[in-house]
């Protein structure tokens, strides 16, 4: 996809609706990290809690900014650019306080963000030749297996935190023993959707 001469055209405008929505994602993502930060250290009760309905508005938002784009021919480079980089900053930090928990091993984590790294690498190659990889069926289907495991992940953690003091619950037991297929999950369909991504753009690296 070639760079368009001009983001001012009509419907192209940088401060459009939808991303505006990618760039409140992007604030979400850095108060998600804050948060999560004190999660760890286990300095406030409903921290998990709040982490979960952030993570699940910010996926929302993901959402919603790609189908108002589409529906107002709202479409940009800049929402191709910062879009997909507003979810890689969220996911890697929710990715990051899961293995704080020790409810995603730490070498799964380091392939799925390494994985993120290379794509974005090679879309900054894209940039330089004048293009802009759009994003692809198979890299949404990894963004969805990365929320759900996440939200699962966060699910047990505000579980936990609700039933601090009385044991584990039915329901903890239940995500803590999906928790691991979910982990393998993503990093299956993560590593599948950078190898496609590098093999349909391998002229770029020639």
């Amino acid at each position: 996809m070639k760079i368009p001469n001009s983001e001012t055209r009509k419907g192209g405008k940088i401060w459009n609706l939808p991303n505006q929505i990618t760039l409140a994602r992007i604030a979400l993502a850095f108060l998600y990290i804050l948060l999560q930060s004190y999660g760890l250290q286990e300095r406030s009760v409903w921290v998990h809690t709040i982490t979960l309905m952030i993570f699940v508005v910010a996926g929302i938002s993901d959402w919603l900014d790609g189908y108002l784009a589409r529906k107002m021919n709202l479409l940009s480079d800049f929402g191709r650019l910062f879009d997909p980089l507003a979810d890689k900053i969220l996911i890697c930090a929710a990715l990051i306080g899961l293995m704080g928990h020790q409810l995603i091993p730490y070498w799964i984590v380091v392939l799925v963000i390494s994985r993120e790294f290379l794509i974005t690498g090679l879309r900054l190659v894209a940039l330089q030749q004048g293009n802009v990889l759009a994003a692809e069926r198979a890299g949404k289907h990894k963004t969805v297996s990365q929320i759900v495991t996440i939200i699962v992940g966060l699910l047990f953690l505000t579980l936990q935190e609700w039933n601090r003091g009385y044991g584990e619950s039915f329901g903890m037991r239940i995500l803590e023993g999906i928790q691991p297929w979910l982990n393998y999950w993503t990093l299956l369909v993560s590593i599948g959707s950078g190898i496609y991504y590098l093999w349909k753009n391998r002229k770029l690296l020639e």
